[in-house]
């Protein structure tokens, strides 16, 4: 996630904050000592701190690259890691991706403009193609691993991670813009994913039956409620799942989901910075709040999700839904209302931390429902969910910069504010008419005896 969204802060320092807004449309000069008159002059003008005059539609497009490539390998990505290992996949996917951003600003330092966007564009979209696995391999390792009375708080930790690696990334990357230029983001984040490839391979495996260190305790708790599907299974029922009403609601939240998320993450630092006037290090500053909190959210969700399964013995279907639309409409009316107050800053970082914060919730609903419905498929199924959730990562931030490029200023965000609560609102009740947590029958092994055939081999080893 640090390389996902490391673009946000360098985009502000690497370009003139000109080019996004009109002077006559933006918000009045703040008077606290987080403001700066003009952004750029939070950078001092040296030769290492290159900047670059990109458009609002450059920027866009370059806000958006990474999801080009990332849409593309969901599905290849999750086929391969249950043809390959999982573990393997992820590795080789995470130490290549950081060793080309750490080599993207070497290259980019030595050309301007237009071949620097292009060259920019490329390799965004190559880093985005390398890591199109990560996610749905993550889901099917958790198809593998997590006890179903432990899956919400699992699946929540692992995504409350990605929320708090963006939240320590936004203030480092302003840190790391000012002091010592925009270039430094892609070293450090690119250094961050060849250490964590590197440990993944070293401590992880794609089954509990493969790991060295596991118990026979836990590992029978694991099998236990696994024996209605096998991960093991080849043969994948495509016809079926593109037919299945559940996994296109699924789908369809998903999308909407992360239109929402993509877009503030990808233009809330400028957003601060150019709209607002406040310096790039505040700005930076600012964005982390709503990504702090929506980890804390994420997990507390997951918690309750649970509880409300296990100890009050709610439905699960009933859960996911509640979770889903609260999370979706909660996300919708709160960045509605930051359309409405103007060019208050306390405001409407207050109302996109709430926005975002609740996007969260989200992970106890539709994005656990995975594992439910196709559990011996869940890598699959969610693979195609994140492929369409993906295509608002570029779809998102090309049409917020040809808006802001229309509509300057503070009419620009009332549309895409509005636009983006629009979306919200589909998302959750396409999930609230159509979704179950029943497995499905296409996603049933064809030979259940295969998981304890698994779990019989594996306890005879100790």
């Amino acid at each position: 996630m640090v390389q996902k969204n490391n673009m946000p802060s360098s985009s502000s320092a690497n370009t003139n904050s000109t080019s996004l807004f009109e002077e006559e449309t933006v918000c009045p000069i703040p008077t606290d000592e987080n403001a700066a008159t003009n952004g750029s002059e939070v950078i001092e003008d040296q030769p290492r701190r290159v900047r670059y005059n990109w458009d609002a539609k450059q920027k866009g497009q370059v806000l958006g690259s990474y999801f080009i490539g990332y849409t593309v390998t969901q599905l290849p990505g999750a086929w391969a890691g249950r043809r390959y290992g999982h573990i393997k996949i992820l590795t080789i996917s995470f130490f290549t991706a950081g060793l080309l951003t750490c080599l993207l600003p070497y290259v980019m330092l030595q050309l301007r403009d237009d071949a620097a966007v292009k060259f920019f564009i490329f390799m965004r979209v190559l880093v985005g193609f390398l890591q199109g696995c990560c996610y749905p391999t993550f889901m099917a390792l958790w198809g593998s691993w997590a006890p179903k009375s432990e899956l919400s708080r699992l699946v929540s930790i692992q995504f409350a991670g990605a929320g708090i690696g963006i939240a320590i990334m936004y203030p480092v990357n302003g840190w790391l813009a000012v002091e010592l230029g925009w270039q430094f983001i892609f070293y450090f984040t690119g250094t961050i994913a060849m250490i964590f490839s590197a440990a993944l391979g070293y401590c992880c495996c794609d089954t509990p039956a493969e790991h060295d260190t596991i118990s026979q305790e836990e590992l029978t708790l694991i099998m236990s409620d696994k024996k209605e599907t096998s991960n093991e299974r080849h043969v994948i029922p495509w016809k079926s799942i593109l037919t299945s009403v559940p996994i296109w609601a699924i789908v369809i939240a998903h999308t909407a989901g992360n239109f929402g998320t993509y877009v503030m993450t990808s233009y809330m630092p400028s957003y601060l910075d150019e709209q607002l006037h406040y310096n790039i290090k505040s700005a930076a500053i600012f964005s982390a709040i709503p990504a702090l909190i929506k980890p804390a959210m994420t997990m507390i969700s997951g918690v309750l999700s649970d509880f409300l399964v296990t100890h009050m013995k709610m439905r699960t279907i009933v859960v996911r839904k509640i979770m889903s639309t609260v999370g979706l409409c909660t996300a919708g009316f709160s960045i509605a209302l930051a359309g409405h107050v103007g060019c208050n800053a306390v405001v409407i970082v207050f109302l996109l931390s709430i926005s975002l914060s609740f996007d969260g919730v989200t992970t106890s609903g539709f994005k656990a429902n995975h594992v439910e419905i196709a559990p011996g498929l869940s890598g699959i199924t969610y693979a195609m969910a994140n492929t369409f959730g993906s295509l608002p990562g570029f779809i998102g931030p090309a049409i917020t910069g040809l808006l802001l490029a229309s509509f300057s200023g503070v009419t620009g965000w009332f549309i895409v504010f509005w636009l983006t609560a629009i979306i919200y609102f589909i998302g959750a009740l396409a999930f609230l008419v159509f979704g179950t947590s029943e497995t499905q029958s296409w996603a049933k092994s064809d030979d259940n005896k295969n998981s304890l055939q698994r779990l019989n081999s594996a306890n005879d080893e100790f």
